[in-house]
């Protein structure tokens, strides 16, 4: 695949990529994020923390790669789209890791506090 095949799936639809890039973005934000969480929060706690960073992060990114991928879209296009995907990022992380998970010993890594060794 080619940098022109990729942009014309780009300019072809432009909102599936900045939702694309927005989930993306979000992930890997949300997983560096999470080790500055403090070790002492409960498990409770930790994971609404971690959703809730997944959700500000997902909105934020995906915002900015709407902006970008489809300028001429309205603002409450921009704002509620975006705010969709910072509701899916969590929720899709989690369905993505747990499928991963059990195909791939290396995938229970990406999940869970950082303090935990998963490969054990």
């Amino acid at each position: 695949m080619d940098i022109n095949s990729v942009l014309s799936v780009a300019e072809k639809y432009p909102d599936l990529c900045a939702a694309g890039v927005g989930l993306l973005m979000s992930w890997g934000a949300t997983q560096s994020l999470k080790r500055l969480l403090p070790s002492s929060m409960s498990d409770d706690n930790y994971r609404r923390a971690v959703q809730g960073i997944g959700f500000v992060t997902g909105w934020l990114f995906a915002h900015g790669a709407w902006i970008i991928f489809d300028p001429t879209s309205s603002h409450f296009e921009k704002l509620y789209m975006s705010a969709g995907v910072g509701f899916a990022s969590p929720a899709l992380y989690s369905l993505v890791i747990s499928y991963l998970s059990g195909k791939f010993q290396w995938a229970k890594a990406l999940s869970g506090r950082p303090s935990e060794d998963p490969l054990k």
